[in-house]
This record gives structure tokens, sequence and C-alpha cells, in this order.
């Protein structure tokens, strides 16, 4: 854990927003996910984490891996938790009023939540391999109990491993197989019946090296990679259990890509998006444009979800037809606003038109930056796009509005004096 800074407080508005967002995150947890500890512990582990997560997008964000790690140690082990994370700190994280001041935020912070993806794999791994081995324990001493007679050996054996997430094998002391289980039988991608006669050393050919990361050769010829998690003798047969590492890389590749996607359209999230920004505003001419369709909550409401997720799933299609032939990158931001960027764009009338006549039925109001300063931060050109939405709302479904600084420079106006 990072110690909090006395000297570096949050400001009133960012403490009572900090609590916001630990509801939020909490809530989008315990909503798709079983927690084992009681709501009001939960939430205090969360309001901890981001209390640590805000020194850490400061300092250096490499060190949320911890956080991930922590999450997993509250109970989170549903992979689902991680994605519920990422919806929650995405935009949470970029809109902390104490966070504002930070250079090259939205960068930073989504390098925080890779980190701590990363660290919520590798905990989750850690915790995968223990339990493993709890099971080898097990394993080892069924066998070790039964080892007089090569008959109970086999039938406790069978008894043990039956259900196991390892791949087991039995041998004699020349390493032909007597007994597999069926999950090392998908590893090497034979049935079962034919394992009996092989011996490991067809298939783990530098088993006796006794390197933990080993290479199998599977029955079509392939290679895959395992991890050797025991070779133990027992008596005058041998029990060699296996780890299947492709699965584990496969769930943090996973992982890492529900970090930076929307889990309904699978296209890149706000948080991804906004990086992308950053990193082109500097060194090319863009256009930002920020959709929101027009009666989304009437389709939601009236039709239900499955009707919304196939409304969203239709127009993250047809927004990425548009810009098929372009350097671009097609984003939903949440709820029913997407967003486009464009590297050297069209002029902003003619590529309006194109995406109403894409959308078709599908209306929706248009928010455009079109070609803004290199100096620009990330977040002013969203802020700029959203103002332009709001305006183009106000005129009606199936608008659009280019932004124009001297009318944000009134909407701010007219928001901080709505304010309260």
């Amino acid at each position: 854990m990072i110690a909090p800074r006395p000297e570096d407080p949050a400001p009133a508005g960012g403490s009572r927003q900090r609590e916001r967002l630990v509801r939020r995150w909490a809530s989008l947890v315990t909503s798709t996910s079983h927690v084992p500890l009681p709501p009001a512990e939960f939430e205090q582990r969360l309001a901890d984490m981001l209390d640590d997560l805000v020194d850490i997008v400061r300092s250096d964000p490499r060190l949320a891996v911890d956080c991930g790690a922590e999450l997993v140690e509250a109970g989170c082990t549903d992979p689902v938790s991680i994605q519920s994370t990422m919806d929650a700190l995405g935009p949470g994280l970029l809109t902390l009023p104490e966070l504002r001041p930070t250079d090259r935020l939205a960068d930073k912070v989504v390098q925080t939540l890779g980190a701590m993806a990363a660290g919520y794999a590798a905990e989750l791994r850690r915790l995968t391999f223990a339990q493993q081995e709890t099971m080898s324990v097990v394993l080892r001493r069924t066998l070790a109990e039964v080892q007089r007679n090569l008959r109970t050996v086999t039938t406790q054996f069978d008894h043990v491993v039956a259900g196991s997430a390892s791949g087991v094998a039995l041998t004699d002391q020349h390493g032909h197989v007597l007994r597999a289980n069926r999950k090392l039988a998908d590893i090497l991608g034979y049935p079962e019946t034919e394992l009996a006669g092989l011996t490991v050393f067809d298939v783990l050919p530098d088993l006796l090296t006794g390197r933990k990361n080993q290479t199998v050769v599977r029955k079509d010829g392939e290679t895959t990679q395992v991890t050797l998690r025991s070779l133990e003798s027992v008596g005058d047969q041998w029990v060699i259990i296996l780890e299947d590492r492709s699965e584990l890389d496969l769930l943090h590749g996973q992982l890492t890509h529900q970090a930076l996607h929307d889990m309904v359209t699978r296209l890149p999230n706000r948080q991804y998006f906004t990086s992308t920004l950053e990193s082109t505003l500097t060194r090319t001419a863009l256009a930002v444009y920020h959709l929101d369709l027009d009666g989304f909550k009437n389709v939601t409401h009236g039709l239900g979800r499955e009707s919304g997720d196939h409304l969203l799933n239709l127009t993250a299609h047809r927004l990425t037809t548009v810009v098929a032939d372009a350097k671009a990158m097609v984003a939903r931001f949440h709820a029913d606003e997407f967003a486009l960027l464009l590297e050297n764009p069209p002029d902003p009338h003619e590529m309006a038109a194109r995406i109403a006549a894409e959308l078709n039925e599908i209306s929706a109001c248009i928010g455009i930056v079109h070609r803004p300063q290199r100096h620009t931060t990330a977040t002013d050109v969203l802020a700029s796009a959203e103002l332009a939405l709001a305006r183009a709302k106000r005129f009606g479904p199936g608008q659009w509005s280019l932004a124009n600084p001297l009318e944000d420079a009134k909407d701010r106006e007219a928001f901080r004096r709505a304010l309260p």
C-alpha cells in the first residue's frame, strides 16, 4: 500500500467524488460476481485502493500491479471483476478534480489500469497455482498411502485426478503411461484410450532435464508449452503433473483486452480512445466525432436490454464501415455514446453526411472537433467535442455541430452560472 500524502489532500469536492466513484465501483463488481466480504468492508477496501491509485497516477503507474493483486485478495476472483473495475475506474479517474492538473493524465490512467490488470492476472495465476499445488500434495499423499498395491494405486489415482485441472500421468519405471486423466489427454491432443500405449518421453522429450517450463509434442505434431508441476516417484511408479500454460497466457491476454475494450461491441473503450488521441495529437492532423444515439432509452426501456445491445452492435458495425478505408479508430464511450478518431480527416460537412447516410435509420447527434491545434490536450479536445454535441442536440435529432472556441466559452460560463 502507498502511504497517504497529508501535504496533498484531495479537495472537498474531490473527496465527495471519490466516495461516489467507490460506490459505483463496488456496485459494478458485486452486481456481476460474488464477493465474500460484507458490503461495508468491501467498499472500505476499494476506498483505500482508490487512494493508492490516485497517488500512483501522479507518480508511477507501474505500481498499480499491487492494486490488481489486492483486488484478488479481496475475493474478486471472477475475471468479470476486473472488467467491472476498468468500467468504473476508466472514466472515474479522468474526472477526479485532484487529478486534472496531472500532465498526460489520460495516458497515465491507461498505463495505471493496464498495470492493475497485469497485477490482477499475475495474482490470479499465483492463486491458481497455489490451489493446484494443494491438489498435488493431496495426490502425492494418496499415492504414497497405497503404493504397495498397484491395483489400489490405479483405483485411487483415477478417483483423485479425474476432475483435476492439471494434466496427470502415472507411469512405470520406464516411462510407459499406466494411467492418465482427461485433462492430460486434452493437453496432448490424444484420446484417453491411446495414451496407455505411449511413453512420457514420446510427448515430453526434455522431461529428464527437470526444467519447469517444458515443450510437449501433441498428436497432430504441433507443440505447446506446459509447466512441470511435479515429478515424483511412488514405489516403482512415477507421477507427473503438468499445467497448460496456454490457458493462463490466454486469460492474461483476455484481461488486458477487456481493460481497453467495451464488452458489448468489442470496440475500444474511452480510456483506450483517449490514450490514442493523446499520442496522435502530437504527430498529425485529426478530427474527433462524438456521437449520441437519439431515443436510445426508448429502445432499452420499451423493447428491453437485448434490443438495446443489438442496436449498439449495429451502430458499431456501421461506424466501422464508414471509416474502413481511413486511418481511424471507432470507440464506444458508454451507454449510447460513440466516438470516431480520424487522421488527416476530410471536410466535416462531407464526413457528417457520410456518417448519417451509413447509419441510415439510426439517428444520432454529433459533436465535431476538426483539426485541433497540436498543443491542445486530449482532455480539452474531448471536452470541446462534448460541448459541440450538446449544442447539436439542442437543435433536435440527427443534427451535428462543429466545435467553436467562442461558443464553448459561452457554454462553460452558462454551466458555471447554473451550479448551486
